[in-house]
């Protein structure tokens, strides 16, 4: 899930003029007739130059981390004007686990809203995108799909196509239930092999728990337990560490995961401390979790058909 997934189609922008060389009497854009005189290039513009209302099914079911046009001076509830400021992280834990510090960060921990340039609006509030399951039932689609795609739009329809098989949703649904760090392949291993890596998760697990602070271990077996009793899912328990990591904390976690995947890889190198807090969540969340919590909660995801 990394950054402010939902962007209106009315953010588009038209590029006039984008050679400077554009002629009224040219009879192709861009390029100068022979005995035109070439004018100033023009600037960007906005299309349309004025936002379009943003409908009611939009606004009163934001989805965090939604963005849409806006000449208005006052955000509405749940949204606010995106102009580079600066928010606290932990105030917002799940709009941070969407945009991070992509835009900027502050000295205190927190970080920055998008600045666009021109008026645009961010739902700090509403339903969290953590999953299909999630959008379908927060009601944001209960008018119609055109009236909650905007006015004019028209929906794509889609070419029907074979269901998947069983056997294909169940290998879709176990891919999904874990947290993944990078992309996966099957590889056979030895049993010596094996137990090397089995031992290097347990330290790392070991590690990772010793790194953190009294109150934020306690945070971390509330969101594991959350994720195994079905009360939230795997990236919801992420989302709860998020913001409650400090930078040195993160960082700790960063050189534990550096340590453990170092033996096991030909081609290794450091983790990237661009979104230290974000990065280190997953890896705390995906080594803490056994291979007996991560068996339950699938089951959770089956039931739920996520």
């Amino acid at each position: 899930m990394k950054r402010a997934p939902f962007l209106g189609a009315t953010g588009a922008l038209l590029l006039a003029g984008c050679s400077g060389h554009h002629s009224t009497s040219s009879p192709l854009p861009g390029i100068p007739a022979s005995s035109a005189v070439n004018p100033k290039p023009q600037s960007l513009q906005l299309v349309p130059v004025a936002a379009e209302a943003i409908p009611d099914a939009i606004l009163t079911h934001p989805m965090i981390g939604e963005v849409r046009r806006f000449d208005g001076a006052v955000a509405p509830a749940n949204w606010m004007l995106a102009q580079g400021q600066a928010i606290s992280s932990s105030d917002n834990p799940q709009l941070f686990s969407i945009l991070g510090t992509i835009a900027g960060s502050n000295l205190k921990g927190g970080f920055r809203l998008p600045n666009p340039g021109f008026g645009m609006l961010i739902a700090v509030a509403g339903t969290f995108p953590a999953s299909p399951s999630v959008l379908a039932q927060s009601g944001r689609y209960s008018n119609s799909r055109v009236a909650s795609l905007g006015p004019g739009a028209t929906p794509h329809v889609r070419s029907a196509k074979k269901p998947p098989s069983a056997q294909a949703i169940a290998e879709r649904n176990l891919a999904y239930s874990g947290v993944r760090t990078g992309r996966s392949t099957a590889t056979r291993v030895t049993a010596q092999q094996a137990a090397g890596y089995s031992a290097a998760i347990q330290d790392a697990r070991s590690a990772a728990i010793d790194a953190l602070s009294p109150s934020n271990r306690a945070r971390l077996d509330s969101a594991v337990q959350g994720a195994v009793s079905g009360r939230t899912d795997v990236y919801g328990a992420v989302a709860q560490m998020i913001s409650s990591l400090s930078p040195s904390e993160a960082g700790a976690l960063l050189d534990v995961n550096d340590r453990m995947t170092r033996p096991f890889s030909n081609a290794w190198t450091p983790s990237s401390r661009q979104n230290a807090q974000i990065d280190a969540a997953h890896f705390l969340i995906s080594v803490t979790i056994t291979r007996e919590q991560s068996r339950t909660i699938f089951q959770h995801e089956q039931r739920s058909g996520l």
